[in-house]
């Protein structure tokens, strides 16, 4: 199984939650792929023995390799990972890091049974609705919607 992290941006006193979600990964045959600025805002390691961390700064590096993307964050994370992926059908798996989670609905307590989830396949795909602007957008940053 292979699997990316992004997050647009963990504090300083979310590194121990990250790290924990990087060993209970580490527990399985898992190849890591890691946003480069994540990687590089915490220096982070691959345990001792494991495969090292692969970092990734847009889709086109990680779009035919990974099975599923996990957003650290809150929900605007989330819609942010939705332009990594864009229509790829790769799932995305949001940690909540906010306050308020309708799309990134798993707390970061509950890292160990997420990854548990993930490896057995036990969980559910909401399956969502991406919408594209085509005509030009004046006040968006991006022009994908999703519903």
């Amino acid at each position: 199984m292979k699997v990316a992290i992004y997050s647009r941006g963990v504090d300083i006193d979310q590194q121990q939650s990250l790290q924990a979600l990087l060993l209970a990964l580490d527990k399985y045959a898992i190849t890591i792929y890691v946003y480069a600025e994540l990687l590089e805002k915490f220096n982070l390691q691959a345990s001792p023995g494991k495969e090292p961390l692969i970092a990734f700064n847009s889709f086109s590096a990680i779009h035919d390799s990974i099975d599923c993307l996990i957003s650290l964050g809150g929900d605007g994370t989330v819609l942010d990972a939705v332009t990594i992926v864009g229509n790829s059908q790769i799932p995305i798996l949001g940690i909540n890091y906010g306050r308020l989670g309708f799309l990134a609905t798993i707390s970061k307590d509950e890292l160990s049974i997420m990854v548990e989830a993930l490896i057995n396949r036990t969980y559910v795909i909401e399956k969502r609705t991406l919408l594209f602007r085509r005509r030009p957008y004046y006040f968006w940053k991006c022009s994908l919607c999703i519903k």
